[in-house]
C-alpha cells in the first residue's frame, strides 16, 4: 500500500512543480519553503518526541539520517500550498481583500488536517507507537496534530500572501 501512496505523492508533486515552472506559478518558492518546514516539524517529532509521535513503518525513500519519509515531506509541502490556494479561492469575495480577514478562514480550513491525519493512520502509511489514544487523550492528540500542521502550513500561507502583493 505504501508504494502506491508514495508513487501517487511523487507523481502529483512532479505534475504540480512542472505546471508551476512552465506557467511561472507563484507556488514554486512556497512549495520548497513548505518542504523545509515539514522537515523541521518532522525532526522535532522524531528527536524531541521520540517514541511518542507518528512513525513510518515502510517507505520507498527515507529522508537521510532519519526515520521519516521523503514522501511525507513532499506531501506536507503539497498540503501547505493547497491550504493557501483553497483559502484564496474561498476568499475571492470583495470583503476578503484584507489579508487579516483570510487568517480565520485559513485556520478553520486547517481543521481538515485532523481527518487527513486519521486517514493516514487508517491506510497504515504512518502509525502511532501505542495506537490511537482513547478517552480524553484523543483530544490532546488531535490538538497536537492541529498544531503540528499549523507549524508548516502557516509559514507557507504568510509567504504566499506576501508574494501575491
Amino acid at each position: 500500500m505504501y508504494i502506491l501512496i508514495e508513487i501517487t505523492i511523487f507523481i502529483s508533486a512532479a505534475f504540480f512543480l512542472f505546471c508551476q515552472f512552465v506557467n511561472r506559478g507563484m507556488y514554486r518558492i512556497p512549495f520548497f519553503v513548505g518542504a523545509v518546514f515539514v522537515i523541521g516539524a518532522e525532526c522535532v517529532n522524531e528527536f524531541v518526541f521520540a517514541g511518542q509521535g507518528t512513525f513510518y513503518p515502510d517507505s520507498l525513500i527515507y529522508f537521510p539520517f532519519t526515520r521519516f519519509t521523503l514522501g511525507i515531506v513532499v506531501l506536507g509541502a503539497l498540503y501547505a500550498v493547497t491550504a493557501h490556494y483553497v483559502t484564496k479561492l474561498i476568499c475571492r469575495k470583495p470583503g476578503f481583500r484584507n489579508t487579516l480577514a483570510k487568517y480565520p478562514v485559513f485556520l478553520g480550513l486547517l481543521l481538515v488536517s485532523i481527518p487527513f491525519e486519521l486517514f493516514g493512520l487508517s491506510t497504515g502509511y504512518w502509525e502511532l507507537p501505542k495506537g490511537l489514544p482513547q478517552g480524553n487523550h484523543i483530544y490532546f492528540y488531535l490538538t497536537s496534530v492541529y498544531i503540528f500542521y499549523l507549524g508548516f502550513t502557516l509559514p507557507v500561507f504568510v509567504l504566499s500572501e506576501k508574494m501575491e502583493r
